[in-house]
């Protein structure tokens, strides 16, 4: 029966992304976020050129990641993910610089 209500249970759960087809834990997360925020942080950072703009860009990777609900195979698809999505955010965000600054010229 308890085997049923952890299935069950894991079915309705909702947030936090999953790995290797588990709901992924706030203390796996932040194990997550710590392995990897100096690395991401630094792509945003060449990027952009700009502190708070990589941060920003990180904040939003992370809330990305902490909604996402597919599995990851394992710690480097994982890592791959953030660092595909930390560029693609990076790019966007210099891109709408570059037009914000045209427009306001």
């Amino acid at each position: 029966s308890s085997a049923a209500s952890d299935v069950y249970k894991r079915q309705i759960v909702k947030g936090p992304f999953r790995q290797g087809g588990e709901v992924m834990t706030e203390e796996n997360f932040i194990d997550c976020v710590k392995r990897n925020n100096q690395r991401l942080f630094l792509i945003a950072l060449s990027f952009t050129q700009n502190h708070n703009d990589a941060e920003d860009i990180l904040q939003n990777v992370f809330l990305k990641l902490w909604k996402y609900d597919k599995p990851f195979h394992n710690d480097i698809h994982l890592d791959k993910w953030l660092t595909i999505i930390t560029r693609g955010r990076s790019r966007k965000s210099v891109h709408l610089t570059k037009r914000l600054k045209g427009f306001l010229r």
